[in-house]
């Protein structure tokens, strides 16, 4: 123990500087108010600045930052499809089957109903999922394992992605078998964080179809609707319809196609309405000249979800073709739209080869940056630059060499994010997507693809906002708490027991100094049980300090001197006191 008084002061002085250089950060953040941090974020240097002071300010906990708190479930539907080495008729109708009766009964296991489906069928099991598997029993195994695996890389590829979305002490945790809770405080946008976290970032890059090909198989669609009649019963044809959307016209761009199809639909709507039995589906569609070899095509926004819902059935969150309708289209194409509208107020539609040429596991690197290129169209938009490994690198050569003068997709998560002409070989392994309203965007995207995409895709459950509003309210109701008890605390001290009362008040202060240093020195987090921890331990240091005061009482009513009974008053109440503090 250090006896030199000097010495123990000195250290408790440095202790104390060293807690309010800590505090001065969270001290100058708290204390701006919402117009000062609006006029920091106009310059690069604000924005900086205030990021450091945050980063270096007390971590405050969602409860009283505000916040997100999302329960996600792994789609081992989606997940265990993927995994089967082949399909057929007969698997997609059972699998169909058994999907429907997990949905109903989500707590069961899924690899137990797919088992117990296939039996019934007298279909093994190994004849899709097999080669490393002898049994149905081992098959039933190995999609266990496998589920179990996607959630433990899934919790882990979140947390990179939240880890370099700069969100402070985020909770990530399993719950379950196939759930994840997610617990982001502080975030400014929700619907931005749930994207991040939610997006599989499943990058592939795919052919374009030739425009004759997909009209092709738009023909081939209209066959099929023309056949069903519930749909030229239950849909009404909307305004904007042109009557003959397939027509090869020049023209000087999408504006005026789209306003001469809606001038056109406006004046032959008995025209369009006798074509819903011939052309249900083509109906909806616009196009625009590309170059001499034929047409985009166009649906309004307004149509849209209405025309994925004959394409598309829905899985979760996610959207897959139905299975008379890839029938339809023949097993080696795709449709898939744009992922926003591409012009205002019309989405692009795409038949795409449906196996993809180049997958996002080969990227390296991916990075948010300004385009620089001579195409005027994307001067100074966003984009998101990739690099691949050198094997991607060598098959993106060939890939790029071998379909010059054809597009090729970037499709991510089952959305066209864009659709460039090959112009020429590309090498080196260099390569960019385009397409992001925002750097905002672009930088979530970037984040995404380089923490890897998601071994299955995940499923919102329960999503709650703790509003920054009630943050604020908890925060403000804290300090108020602890502030009024301080007070209360220190005057009736120094009321009770004067000048040692005041001594006393001076030793919780310097305690209370302490522990905010000490919190924001390591990092760690202040919630709402948290301030009341501090609270507790300011009561505990006053009980303490009154214990030893009485002892000191009644060793001066013995008729001891003040310094021997402080001696003995100390050493009689230590053993007290630790009790209370071990117990407490």
């Amino acid at each position: 123990m250090i006896k030199n008084k000097n010495v123990r002061l000195g250290i408790i002085l440095v202790c104390v500087a060293l807690s309010l250089y800590a505090l001065w950060p969270t001290f100058k953040f708290y204390n701006l108010t919402d117009a000062e941090k609006k006029d920091l974020q106009t310059t690069a240097e604000g924005t900086k600045q205030l990021h450091d002071l945050q980063a270096k300010s007390i971590n405050l906990g969602l409860d009283l930052k505000g916040g997100i708190h999302l329960v996600m479930e792994a789609d081992v539907v989606t997940l265990f499809e993927t995994l089967a080495k082949s399909k057929d008729a007969a698997f997609t109708k059972l699998f169909e089957q058994a999907s429907e009766e997990y949905r109903q009964h989500p707590d069961v296991n899924f690899a137990t109903v797919l088992e117990k489906h296939f039996a019934e069928a007298k279909m093994p099991m190994v004849n899709y999922w097999g080669e490393k598997h002898k049994d149905d029993a081992g098959v039933v195994q190995y999609l266990n394992d496998e589920a179990k695996d996607a959630v433990d890389r899934a919790q882990q590829i979140i947390r990179n992605r939240v880890d370099q979305f700069g969100v402070s002490e985020p909770t990530i945790q399993k719950q379950g078998d196939h759930r994840i809770i997610v617990e982001l405080p502080g975030i400014e946008d929700p619907a931005q964080a749930k994207n991040l976290i939610q997006q599989t970032a499943l990058l592939e890059f795919k052919l374009v179809r030739d425009p004759q090909d997909a009209s092709n198989v738009f023909e081939k669609l209209d066959a099929y609707f023309a056949k069903n009649d519930s749909l030229t019963k239950t849909i009404a044809v909307t305004d904007s319809i042109a009557p003959d959307s397939a027509k090869k016209e020049e023209t000087s761009g999408l504006t005026a196609e789209l306003q001469k199809a809606e001038q056109d639909s406006a004046n032959q709507d008995s025209t369009a309405a006798g074509m819903t039995n011939t052309r249900p589906f083509t109906q909806y569609l616009q196009g625009q000249q590309i170059g001499q070899t034929g047409y985009d095509f166009y649906i309004e926004e307004k149509n849209v979800d209405f025309i994925k819902s004959l394409v598309y059935t829905k899985v979760g969150d996610h959207f897959k073709i139905k299975p008379e309708i890839q029938a339809v289209i023949g097993e080696s194409n795709d449709i898939v739209f744009s992922s926003k509208p591409v012009f205002e107020g019309y989405y692009a539609i795409y038949i795409l080869k449906k196996a993809a040429e180049l997958s996002g596991a080969v990227i390296t690197e991916a990075k948010q940056d300004i385009y620089q290129g001579m195409d005027p169209g994307l001067a100074g938009r966003p984009i998101v630059t990739l690099k691949m490994t050198d094997d991607g690198s060598k098959r993106w050569a060939i890939i790029t060499g071998a379909n010059v003068g054809k597009r090729i997709a970037v499709v991510l998560d089952s959305k066209v994010q864009s659709a460039p002409n090959i112009i020429e070989k590309i090498t080196g392994g260099n390569t960019q997507i385009t397409g992001m309203e925002n750097l905002t965007e672009a930088k979530s995207l970037a984040i995404a693809l380089r923490a890897g995409s998601l071994p299955a895709p995940v499923n919102v459950m329960e999503e709650r906002t703790i509003g920054p509003s009630l943050g604020e309210d908890s925060v403000n109701s804290g300090k108020m708490a602890s502030l009024i008890g301080l007070i209360v605390v220190a005057l009736a001290m120094v009321f009770y027991y004067r000048g040692a009362g005041a001594v006393a008040d001076m030793a919780l202060l310097v305690n209370i100094v302490l522990l905010l240093g000490i919190l924001t020195g390591f990092g760690f987090t202040l919630t709402l049980p948290g301030i009341a921890g501090i609270v507790l331990t300011m009561g505990m240091a006053v009980d303490a300090n009154v214990l030893i005061y009485e002892r000191i009482r009644e060793e001066i009513r013995l008729g001891k001197t003040v310094r021997a009974a402080i001696e003995t008053g100390f050493s009689k109440a230590f053993v007290t006191i630790l009790d209370a503090n071990i117990t407490t």
